[in-house]
């Protein structure tokens, strides 16, 4: 087990646990195991993404009627 560290993203704690799991896979198992990863990896980034850049409205498009501003 890991100790907390903030600066560093939660994913690599995961991944690092899951090299010593992959040596017990199969090859199809570790392919899905890779594919969870990788997505899980993209959702952090989008996640760290949004984080970095708030999305505020484009002063250039008016707010549809009946949607709070």
């Amino acid at each position: 087990m890991h100790p907390l560290n903030f600066q560093r993203p939660i994913l690599n704690f995961v991944a690092d646990d899951s090299r010593a799991l992959r040596r017990t896979l199969n090859h199809r198992d570790r392919d899905k195991l890779d594919e969870c990863l990788t997505i899980a990896r993209d959702v952090e980034q989008r996640i760290t993404r949004a984080e970095r850049f708030p999305e505020t409205p484009d002063p250039r498009v008016d707010t549809p009627a009946g949607i709070p501003a």
